[in-house]
């Protein structure tokens, strides 16, 4: 899911500007969150040997050897918040320097820093992650709550973020009187 978020704001910002060094910028950014979702599924599916006993850890495959599960969960949790950061951080500059009133460029701005309160989620689910692995045992489902409902807020947080200058459009539009419902529209010919 974080993939496609990523994917959908770098898209976005092919919008933003026609400079070859801004697309380039973007193209790393593609680039490095294609890496990230690499990286993850290799961490999913070879971090034990033999690689079934990652799926199967109730069987307890003798002789398998796993990797440490402190770097199974907090490497791609760190490279997240990195890539997170540089995602929300590229179009700030592009934007800066659109020529266009104050006023507006802070509006625009602050569309866009709506995607920073997604950022600030995936720290804290960082830090929760780090709180999981120092919890006792009986302690755990508390921790895995924790993870799972900020995960959900930063998702939700980053799906509304990407589609926000989308529904700034839809508003802009609406609040001129320009969208019609289906009963006032004209009948279709046949």
């Amino acid at each position: 899911m974080h993939f496609l978020i990523k994917n959908a704001f770098l898209t976005y910002y092919l919008r933003l500007s026609i400079h070859r060094s801004f697309r380039l910028w973007v193209g790393l950014g593609f680039g490095l969150n294609i890496g990230l979702l690499l990286i993850n599924l290799a961490l999913i599916v070879f971090q034990c040997i033999p690689v079934a006993a990652a799926f199967t850890p109730l069987l307890r495959i003798k002789g398998a050897e796993c990797m440490n599960r402190y770097y199974v969960l907090l490497a791609p949790s760190t490279l997240n918040v990195i890539l997170d950061f540089y995602v929300f951080a590229l179009p700030i500059p592009t934007l800066w320097r659109l020529q266009m009133p104050l006023r507006t460029k802070i509006g625009v701005i602050s569309v866009f820093a709506f995607g920073g309160i997604s950022v600030i989620l995936s720290m804290i689910r960082f830090h929760s992650l780090l709180k999981l692995i120092s919890l006792n045992p009986q302690e755990t489902a508390k921790g895995v709550g924790e993870v799972m409902i900020v995960a959900a807020l930063e998702l939700n947080v980053a799906v509304i973020a990407v589609n926000l200058p989308a529904i700034r459009s839809i508003y802009q539009v609406a609040a001129k009187g320009e969208l019609r419902s289906s009963e006032t529209a004209p009948e279709a010919v046949e």
